[in-house]
C-alpha cells in the first residue's frame, strides 16, 4: 500500500469516528431544542407568582397589561395618567382591591376637582428592586403613556435586591430575576431576564444540570456564585472602636426587634440576624460601619437605575418623582435602638440606621417627595408585619395627592405630549 493510499485510509477512519461522535451529537442537541428540554429557568415574576400572592383571595384575579395586580390601563386622551412603581408597599397583597395604593390615590385627586379627570396604574409586585420596576416601565412605554411617574421607595429592601441576580437575603440562592451590572458609571444589562439556561446547548445544559445535582447545588446557586465573583469585594474590618461598643448592649433576634419595636430597651440593641450581611445581601448592608466597597457598590447601583428611570420617564415626556414614606418606627426608634448586628456566626458590626440619609443621596433634592406617615402599631398590618395598613396606606395617598397638586404634577400640562 503506497504512502498516499495509507494517508487517505487514515483520514477516511478519522471521518468516520468523528462523525460517530459528532452527529449523535447534533441530533442529540437539535432533538433536545424541538422537545423544548431541559425547559428554562424562570426569571421575574408578576401578581400570580408574587412571594406575597398567598396572603391575598385566590380568586383575586384583577391584573393589568403587564400581569401585575392594578387596573388594566384604561385612558381617554384629556386623562392625566399617573403610574406608581414600587413593590410589596404598591402590591398591598394584604389588601382587597378596592384599598390598593392606586385606587386610594386617585379617589384623593378626584376629591380635589381637578381641571382634567386623572387615572392611576400600578407596576409593582413584592420584592421588585428598581431593576425590574425599570424593565416594566419600558414595557409600558412600548404601548401607553403616562405624565406622570412616581417610585415608591422601600431603601431597607430595594438596594440589595438591585444588585444581586437573584431574591434572598440570606446565603442560598433565591428566584432568579432580570439584574443590571454596573461596570465603572456605565449600566450594563439586563441579564437573565429569561428564558434562562446555564449553558448555550442544550446537550451540555443536561450534562452541567446533573452535575450540580450531584453536588447538591441548585442552578440558581451555580448562577449567583459566577455573579458575586465580579462585585467588588464585601470585605469589611470592623473598627475597634466601634465594634467593641457591642458588648454593652442586650441582643435580641432580628424577628423580635421588629415586632416589639416599640418596647425594647431605652440604651439600644444588638439585633442577631439570619440575613446574609457579611455578603452583603442584607437590608442592613448600607448601615454598618465600616461600609465595604459593595456596600458603596449597592448605593451607587442604586442611583444609577433611579437615573435610568428618570432618564426614561423624560424621554416620554412625563415628570418623575421618587416618594419616600417616614415612620415613626424605623425612621426614629430604630434608628436609636439599632446599636450593633450581629450575624448568625458570632461576628458583630457597629450599626447607623440613616436610612433616609441615604434616600436624600440616590435623586435630586428636586426629586424627591417625603410623606409623614407616623403612628404606632396603627400603621402597621401587624407586629408580625410591618407593611404600612390600609388605614396608613389611605394616610399616605392623601398626603401623596396634596403634595402632588401642590407641586401642579397633576393639572394635566402634560397631557398627550407621551404617546
Amino acid at each position: 500500500m503506497s504512502g498516499m493510499q495509507r494517508q487517505g485510509r487514515f483520514f477516511g477512519l478519522v471521518f468516520i469516528v468523528v462523525g460517530c461522535l459528532v452527529l449523535p451529537l447534533v441530533a442529540g442537541e437539535l432533538t433536545l431544542r424541538m422537545v423544548k428540554f431541559p425547559s428554562p429557568i424562570a426569571s421575574g415574576w408578576g401578581w400570580e407568582q408574587s412571594p406575597r400572592r398567598g396572603l391575598s383571595s385566590p380568586d383575586d384575579k384583577g391584573h393589568n397589561e403587564l400581569g401585575l395586580r392594578g387596573t388594566p390601563f384604561s385612558y381617554g386622551p384629556d386623562d392625566v395618567v399617573v403610574l406608581l412603581l414600587g413593590d410589596s408597599q404598591v402590591e398591598v397583597a394584604t389588601s382587597r382591591s378596592e384599598l390598593m395604593p392606586e385606587r386610594l390615590l386617585k379617589a384623593h385627586l378626584e376629591n380635589m376637582h381637578l381641571p382634567r379627570p386623572v387615572k392611576v396604574f400600578s407596576l409593582a409586585s413584592s420584592g421588585w428592586g428598581n431593576d425590574q420596576q425599570l424593565l416594566a416601565l419600558q414595557r409600558y412605554f412600548q404601548t401607553y403613556r403616562a405624565d406622570l411617574v412616581l417610585i415608591w421607595s422601600t431603601p431597607s429592601n430595594d438596594l440589595w435586591e438591585n444588585t444581586f441576580p437573584d431574591r434572598s437575603d440570606t446565603a442560598e440562592a433565591g428566584h432568579l430575576k432580570p439584574t443590571f451590572f454596573l461596570e465603572g458609571t456605565e449600566l450594563k444589562g439586563p441579564f437573565l431576564t429569561g428564558p434562562v439556561f446555564l449553558s448555550e446547548s442544550r446537550v451540555m445544559e443536561l450534562i452541567l444540570r446533573a452535575r450540580l445535582r450531584l453536588a447538591g447545588r441548585t442552578k440558581e446557586q451555580y448562577l449567583l456564585d459566577q455573579w458575586l465573583t465580579r462585585l467588588p469585594t464585601a470585605d469589611r474590618r470592623a473598627e475597634e472602636g466601634e465594634a467593641s461598643k457591642c458588648v454593652s448592649y442586650p441582643t435580641i433576634d432580628q424577628d423580635e426587634f421588629f415586632r416589639n419595636i416599640f418596647n425594647l430597651p431605652g440604651d439600644g440593641v444588638v439585633v442577631r440576624t439570619r440575613e446574609d450581611v457579611e455578603h452583603s445581601r442584607s437590608s442592613f448592608a448600607p448601615y454598618i460601619a465600616p461600609r465595604s466597597q459593595r456596600d458603596l457598590y449597592l448605593i451607587e447601583i442604586t442611583r444609577t437605575l433611579l437615573a435610568r428611570i428618570r432618564e426614561l420617564t423624560a424621554q416620554h415626556g412625563a415628570a418623575f418623582r421618587y416618594i419616600y414614606t417616614v415612620r415613626h418606627e424605623f425612621d426614629a426608634v430604630a434608628k436609636q435602638s439599632l446599636q450593633c448586628i450581629e450575624t448568625t456566626g458570632g461576628k458583630q458590626f457597629a450599626a447607623h440606621w440613616g436610612i433616609f440619609e441615604v434616600v436624600r443621596s440616590l435623586v435630586n433634592e428636586d426629586d424627591l417627595l417625603v410623606l409623614p406617615v407616623l403612628g404606632g402599631e396603627e400603621i402597621s398590618v401587624s407586629p408580625t408585619d410591618r407593611h404600612l395598613s390600609d388605614y396608613a396606606n389611605d394616610r399616605a395617598m392623601a398626603s401623596l395627592a396634596n403634595e402632588l397638586v401642590q407641586r401642579h404634577l397633576v393639572d394635566g400640562t402634560t397631557v398627550g405630549k407621551a404617546f
